[in-house]
């Protein structure tokens, strides 16, 4: 029995052939295999799987930001309302926590950006109290990463190109910093304005997302172009976005806190669907995508963190 196809625009042709033991032609048979339908698969709504709640003694309070470490599948939140990191297996399964309430060293006021870095450690960064403190994957503190003594709130927290990207809260700037935490540039690109930065992502095409809280704009930079700036359909003042993701295919996912869906564009922009836009999440917030195509929201309302397959 031999196979042989033909490809084509609309799918894959195909000859099944069989033959005799003297090596004759029997019969054959043809058939088409479509592809996927790109705009179908782009579109397509994703499957709530979980919903991660914390231990039942101590359990997660306005959740504002989530990361999944990619080659363990451990979950760190930010606990924000209890003022830790929690901890998680992939199924779930509280694992520990780390961190209170204060200002020094291992302390939090208001963790809230998280990121984990190439060198295998977590960066948090509190606004409160304008610090962005790295750990050991195990909870371990390590140093005090930036102190933005000069006025800066540091947020969200994103790397590109071997360089972690800091959205100021306070000078409505995204700060660029190296490895070791020093600044190389005060601001990503001068020439953009944003209110209020918030979520940032990076696509495959290298272009930086940016969500602008203030304005419910979501704005595409990329190197030589002219930015481009991406509205809500409705242009609902109330349609604030927050976290910002892109997944494995190249869509953004913007959450909006006001509102309780979640938005999905495609790579240029438009809009493809609203995830939750009938039941409503409450107030999510921080968002991550893992290549193994599960999205992590953090439900500050809700205090959970939810997760859906696509």
């Amino acid at each position: 029995m031999l196979i042989d196809e033909t490809l084509s625009n609309s799918g894959c042709f195909a000859l099944l052939f069989c033959v005799d033991h003297f090596g004759y032609l029997n019969s054959y048979i043809s058939f088409t295999v479509k592809k996927p339908d790109k705009q179908a698969l782009l579109k397509a709504q994703p499957k709530l799987v979980a919903a991660i709640g914390g231990e039942k003694a101590n359990p997660l309070r306005e959740p504002m930001n989530v990361v999944v470490d990619e080659r363990t599948d451990k979950i760190y939140v930010a606990d924000t309302g209890n003022n830790r990191i929690a901890v998680f297996d992939k199924v779930g399964t509280f694992q520990f926590s780390f961190g209170a309430k204060g200002i020094g060293e291992g302390l939090f006021s208001y963790p809230y950006g998280l990121l984990i870095t190439e060198a295998r450690t977590l960066w948090v960064s509190d606004p409160t109290n304008r610090s962005i403190q790295e750990f050991s994957l195990e909870g371990k503190f390590k140093r005090t990463v930036f102190y933005g003594s000069d006025g800066t709130k540091p947020g969200m927290l994103t790397a590109k190109d071997k360089e972690i990207l800091v959205a100021d809260l306070a000078r409505g700037q995204i700060v660029v910093l190296d490895s070791s935490g020093k600044v190389k540039k005060e601001s990503f690109d001068q020439s953009v304005v944003i209110a209020h930065p918030q979520g940032m992502a990076v696509d495959s095409k290298g272009r930086l997302w940016v969500a602008d809280e203030k304005t419910a704009e979501i704005k595409m930079l990329a190197a030589g172009a002219a930015p481009v700036t991406i509205k809500d359909s409705a242009s609902q003042t109330s349609a604030l976005v927050r976290g910002l993701a892109v997944d494995t295919l190249d869509r953004v996912w913007a959450t909006e806190p006001l509102t309780g869906r979640i938005r999905v564009l495609d790579d240029q922009g438009n809009l493809l669907f609203f995830l939750n836009a009938k039941t409503p999440l409450s107030f999510p917030m921080g968002i991550f995508i893992s290549k193994s195509k599960a999205v992590f929201v953090a439900e500050r309302g809700g205090n959970v963190v939810r997760v859906w397959q696509y």
